[in-house]
């Protein structure tokens, strides 16, 4: 267990920005990309049940976990702006849960024309995953693809 913190992803980007941000983000700690890419949005090729895995697309509406324990909305910003870098058409809103996987919302991470802020949470509650979304999780996680 631990304190992991839940997020609920909306947005978009560019197609064509799309291979960049995956590339960057997904990250196999277990083979020889270690641990220097790593974030609190990046996700393993293995993929997790409870975690937001491969996010990126160019209309996007996840939600689930970060990728580690203790990270706040300022930690999820700071690798907003170093994501934009790589991809200046993200545009999202990031809803960041409380402490301990709350769906209580305590900020919302704004990302529009290069931007990012941490803003005072624009919805009260992150929406749930679905029974869909956790039964596709499931069939990833045994097919072997996040």
């Amino acid at each position: 267990m631990g304190n992991w913190r839940t997020i609920h992803i909306v947005g978009s980007c560019d197609p064509a920005e799309v291979g960049a941000l995956e590339e960057r983000l997904c990250v196999d700690y277990m083979g020889d990309d270690g641990f220097e890419n790593w974030g609190p949005l990046s996700w393993s090729p293995t993929g997790s049940l409870c975690g937001v895995n491969s996010w990126v697309a160019p209309t996007m509406n996840v939600v689930g976990n970060l990728s580690e324990r203790d990270y706040t909305p300022e930690d999820v910003a700071q690798e907003l702006r170093r994501l934009v870098e790589v991809a200046p058409s993200l545009t999202l809103l990031v809803h960041c849960g409380d402490d301990w996987e709350s769906t209580e919302c305590v900020a919302t991470v704004v990302v529009a024309g290069g931007n990012v802020t941490v803003e005072d949470p624009q919805v009260n509650h992150l929406r749930e995953v679905t029974p869909d979304e956790s039964a596709a999780r499931v069939a990833a996680l045994f097919e072997g693809r996040a």
